[in-house]
């Protein structure tokens, strides 16, 4: 950046708060763990296979498994995410984490910017039902191995 150039602070689009973002690339601000994850209009598409006749190939159609999912959860919070089996929620935690590689259209943002999928590995983990707890292994090396 020149020297002639001034450093204008911007505002956090989920908190309102003024951020100078290249001071503070994360808008963390002095606290690492003030962090503030939303998520906006987040769908979930899956390919379906469809097998017409047992001499052609199978046809893939896309399909949609969740549709439009907003919300907001911010550090030192538990969150509860609540439903009926078979209602998304796996779904929906492995799309915010970026653990489920299926398209997904809509905004991920953490403090307000924009999220990539390094970002957000970098400051999250998810460890899936079905994944075998190790009874000598903390939560922390379960986070880090598993």
């Amino acid at each position: 950046m020149k020297d002639t150039e001034l450093k204008l602070p911007t505002r956090n689009v989920l908190t309102g708060a003024v951020v100078n973002w290249e001071d503070d690339e994360l808008g963390f601000g002095d606290n690492p763990n003030n962090l503030t994850l939303a998520w906006k209009d987040l769908s979930v598409y899956r390919k379906k296979k469809t097998q017409t006749s047992i001499w052609r190939s199978p046809v893939y159609e896309e399909i949609r498994v969740l549709h439009g999912v907003n919300g907001i959860v911010s550090s030192g919070n538990l969150v509860a995410l609540m439903g009926s089996s078979g209602a998304g929620k796996t779904t929906l935690l492995a799309a915010i984490s970026r653990r489920d590689k299926s398209a997904m259209t809509g905004y991920l943002m953490l403090n307000g910017r924009l999220a990539g999928a390094d970002l957000i590995s970098r400051i999250s983990g998810f460890v899936p039902q079905e994944d075998l707890a190790i009874e000598d292994l903390t939560v922390d090396e379960h986070m880090e191995f598993m």
